[in-house]
């Protein structure tokens, strides 16, 4: 699971995002949904794990940001 906590100068938690691998395929490619922010959990993300944690969490904010 991938943890984003969102804080001011890390004293002060805002929120935190967490998106669930839930699916592993083949070739590295995988299916992942967002725990939290609660509401998003029907929205499937499929990812390449080996492109690294940046590219899903801006599939996941651009998910979260649309919606919003």
């Amino acid at each position: 699971m991938l943890v984003i906590d969102v804080s001011i100068s890390r004293a002060k938690l805002i929120d935190t995002i967490l998106i669930h691998r839930i699916q592993t395929g083949k070739d590295d490619n995988n299916v992942y949904r967002i725990e939290k922010p609660k509401g998003f959990e029907n929205q499937l993300i499929k990812h390449m794990y080996s492109d690294g944690y940046l590219p899903l969490l801006k599939k996941a904010l651009d998910i979260i940001i649309l919606k919003n």
